[in-house]
């Protein structure tokens, strides 16, 4: 037998010389000078079959263990000895005929116990294994020449690329690895199964699972460079949350290409008297001034959650809820906190231009509204003259365009529509404007100048008690309680001088007075522009 450092018994050497057994610092091989001397195992076998070649037994060959510590049939051999068990059990040493015998201690009193690779077994156990090793002819070998180690890594690495390379999504590429090593394992063993051959599957399964991985994890990498070279690129021309709506969800963006409906908050906002501020304005200096003013707006957007839609000229369209929401009421919160922070900041930046005597101040008009559009990619796929946008279409839209327009109107510089307010009232503190019918529509549309957030705890910063009493003298004014209504308008004005609503209403109650509304008059004005 041949034990190896490791105390296990794995193979077996058949023919050997003193030389090799006595010096075997000297002689790690059979020398032609030497006697050869053959082994017990391998002599029972010729003894059982003269047919089995004795060529090459010289080196270890590694034994096929075919069954576990006492696999083999075995008896006791004090039975032999005893004549009745020798004629029942043994008919009289007919039982033996035609087998190989073998004795040897199998109690543990024996120490005669040994490590194999089918576990611990008696030495005389092993000697069968490797008797029927002999018999059958089928030693295992193993293929550990390098060129075979090599070639068949090279092979397993390939393989595995090319099954990586026609897989897109990563975690199909994660399960490739796991099953092609199942396959490679499988392959094994039915390899060792039926001829008794060893792969050297330790570097083979590194080598898949290394290069799977490396795979993996270079179109992890790839994938998120190309990922923030596109977002970088989109970020440029259209809003940051169209460019994650298409690089975080696809599927969604795809299907809202062709046109989905759902309800947003749209902001639409302008510069007042920008046409004649461009006619005498230094051309570099004015689009310096611009962006100056959109890198100071459009952030607003953001960090509310919103999206950019698009410049025209001097104006932003934003929207919320359109690539994702958080909410109807959410989204138009956000979207009512944005416009209120828009005109703050452009507060500070005028302030700021003016202290630096650098250019002109701004303003701008602001509208806000609530409602269902369709969201989806529109514009020419023609061939040549392909150019779409990711845009929102409907009356909505429609609203909040004449709504900044509106601002106008009511001297002031931002409005939001009634189906805005009725979703942020209990968050921001409201002012009725009044009521208009804007052009092309019959139906009156109430609109509100948002004053302020409510911070729960802490009082507004404007006289809470004036805004109550303005909204009681408006209420009046709608139901045709002029005078009432006049009254407390007045009282109003005492405190706001300056206050144009006020004096809107109070003439217009005046006008009233000799020239009374119609029947249908529900307090509401015509829009004569857009």
């Amino acid at each position: 037998m041949y034990k190896r450092q490791d105390n296990y018994i794995r193979a077996a050497r058949h023919q050997t010389s003193l030389e090799v057994l006595s010096q075997p610092e000297v002689f790690s091989d059979i020398q032609p000078e030497h006697t050869l001397y053959t082994s017990y195992d391998a002599l029972a076998a010729r003894k059982y079959d003269p047919s089995i070649p004795l060529g090459g037994w010289s080196k270890p060959r590694l034994i096929n263990y075919s069954t576990p510590a006492l696999g083999y049939q075995h008896h006791s051999l004090l039975h032999i000895f005893l004549p009745m068990m020798w004629k029942q059990n043994f008919k009289n040493g007919e039982f033996f005929r035609g087998k190989i015998i073998l004795i040897g201690p199998v109690g543990n009193w024996t120490h005669d116990n040994h490590y194999t690779s089918y576990g611990f077994m008696p030495g005389v156990e092993i000697h069968a294994n490797s008797i029927a090793s002999i018999l059958r002819q089928d030693y295992v070998k193993i293929l550990n020449a390098p060129w075979i180690g090599g070639t068949l890594i090279f092979f397993m690495a390939f393989l595995t690329l090319f099954t990586m390379g026609r897989l897109k999504n990563a975690f199909a590429k994660l399960a490739s690895i796991v099953v092609i090593d199942g396959f490679f394992l499988l392959g094994a063993s039915l390899l060792f199964n039926s001829q008794t051959i060893v792969f050297p599957m330790a570097w083979s399964l590194i080598g898949i699972t290394l290069t799977g991985i490396t795979e993996l994890t270079a179109q992890i990498i790839m994938e998120q460079l190309e990922r923030r070279r596109v977002k970088s690129t989109l970020d440029k021309y259209v809003s940051k949350n169209v460019a994650n709506y298409v690089l975080e969800d696809q599927n969604e963006f795809t299907q809202a290409l062709g046109g989905k409906r759902k309800p947003v908050t749209i902001l639409f906002s302008d510069i007042r008297s920008f046409t004649t501020m461009t006619e005498s304005a230094d051309e570099q200096e004015l689009v310096k001034q611009l962006n100056e003013y959109f890198s100071t707006m459009v952030p607003l957007v953001y960090k509310t959650n919103g999206t950019l839609h698009k410049y025209i000229g001097d104006a932003i369209m934003a929207v919320w809820g359109d690539t994702h929401s958080y909410g109807t009421r959410e989204d138009a919160v956000n979207a009512t906190s944005a416009i209120l922070k828009m005109t703050r900041d452009l507060k500070i930046l005028n302030e700021r231009w003016e202290k630096e005597g650098k250019w002109q101040s701004l303003k701008i008009g602001v509208g806000l509204n609530h409602g269902t559009v369709v969201v989806g990619n529109i514009g020419s796929a023609a061939e040549g003259a392909e150019r779409m946008e990711f845009t929102v279409i409907g009356d909505a839209v429609n609203l909040a365009s004449r709504l900044e327009g509106a601002t106008k109107e009511f001297h002031t510089d931002r409005l939001i529509g009634e189906s805005v307010a009725e979703l942020v009232k209990d968050d921001f503190y409201l002012r009725s404007a009044g009521k208009l019918v804007v052009k092309g529509k019959t139906v009156p549309v109430a609109v509100f100048i948002p004053l302020e957030e409510k911070i729960p705890g802490e009082n507004p910063t404007f006289d809470k008690v004036w805004l109550d009493q303005y909204e009681e003298a408006y209420q009046f004014y709608i139901k045709r309680e002029f005078d009432k209504a006049e009254v407390l308008l007045k009282k109003c004005q005492e405190k706001e001088p300056s206050d144009y609503l006020c004096d809107r209403y109070i003439k217009e109650i005046a006008a009233f007075r000799i020239d009374p509304p119609g029947a249908d008059w529900q307090g509401e004005f015509k829009m004569k522009d857009k």
